[in-house]
């Protein structure tokens, strides 16, 4: 008898784990500037290079309210601008141009603190941006710096399911420290259309200010993005 209750309790344990596993295309506009600091040149009026660039996200919240929600992000971005430059390399004047390309990674820890008809958490996201920052003059070869740095950001989540099935997601996440400073905020519509393959829809920002060794960046990422949805 108490194998069998116990192993109820262990059945029902298991059944309260959900999932979540989504991929898809995130069309953003870029804005902001480059700014060379070696040779104070600002490439002004960052825009986006391509049609956008996809994204992955695998998610699980455990049974409990003790237990943390985890999310696993990956992402790409780029962004490109032109400017004047101060004929440092070549005849003042000059056309260049400055390119920011990177890959992002995030892990989400989210402690619910509200389970009842909302999930509500608290948490922090461990980001990390690794990629390049490139200037070019016309003619000449490019001068490229490495920008990988990991960082943590205070997160707040908020998912409700006010339509049946249909979730409603709200995120924000911020760190500062210094001059650098990220902010996210993202909305999306979870919606399971044939349990339990679904789409998703959403607006999402992300703004970055750093330096690396020549260049200082400040930029947002800002679009609407879509994906097919898997939820277990």
């Amino acid at each position: 008898m108490l194998v069998g209750l116990w192993s109820g309790l262990a059945g029902a344990e298991a059944a309260a784990w959900h999932g979540e596993l989504a991929l898809g295309q995130w069309s953003f506009d870029a804005s902001g500037q480059v700014r060379d600091t070696s040779d104070q040149v600002d490439f002004t009026d960052l825009s986006n290079e391509g049609n956008g660039q996809s994204y992955f996200r695998l998610g699980a919240s455990p049974p409990g309210r003790w237990w943390p929600d985890v999310l696993l992000e990956r992402q790409g971005l780029q962004a490109g601008a032109t400017g004047q430059t101060d004929g440092a390399l070549i005849l003042p004047g000059s056309t260049g141009t400055a390119r920011a390309d990177f890959d992002l990674t995030a892990l989400s820890l989210t402690l619910p603190l509200i389970t009842e008809g909302v999930r509500l958490g608290l948490g922090v996201m461990i980001e990390n941006v690794d990629g390049l920052v490139t200037r070019q003059e016309d003619g000449e070869a490019a001068q490229t710096d490495r920008y990988d740095e990991t960082y943590p950001l205070a997160l707040l989540r908020a998912d409700v399911a006010p339509f049946g099935p249909i979730t409603l997601r709200v995120e924000a996440a911020y760190v500062e420290s210094g001059a650098d400073r990220a902010i996210h905020a993202r909305g999306s519509l979870l919606w399971p259309v044939i349990a339990p393959l679904g789409l998703e829809f959403g607006l999402q920002s992300r703004r970055y200010r750093f330096t690396t060794s020549n260049y200082a960046v400040d930029a947002e990422f800002r679009g609407g993005y879509m994906g097919m949805l898997l939820k277990f």
